[in-house]
């Protein structure tokens, strides 16, 4: 969903939820946004939710629910996409802060 108020100079958050990450089979329009490797998933009868580590970031975990169809196997590396039509813009909201822990 494009914010016509943006600007291209403009910090951004995107929110993107979990069940609209997709491996990168499927039909319409994609943005592909890397490797993930699979960490664990499982079977809830609507969706499977499965864990990822991004290729790219491999500290991240990111939470996601694929379709029925999706095969989820723990270690298999996907190509992990969505369609562009589902990440929401917002403009001049910088993402959170990850706290570190103390050493």
């Amino acid at each position: 969903m494009a914010d016509q108020n943006a600007t291209a100079a403009q910090k951004i958050t995107l929110a993107i939820r979990p069940e609209h990450f997709r491996a990168s089979t499927g039909t319409g329009p994609r943005i592909t946004l890397g490797k993930a490797k699979v960490e664990d998933g499982a079977f809830f009868g609507t969706h499977h939710r499965a864990h990822l580590s991004p290729a790219d970031y491999p500290d991240m975990i990111i939470t996601a629910h694929m379709p029925q169809s999706a095969i989820i196997e723990p270690g298999a590396w996907i190509d992990l996409t969505l369609d562009p039509a589902s990440v929401v813009i917002l403009p001049g909201h910088p993402a959170a802060k990850v706290q570190e822990d103390a050493a």
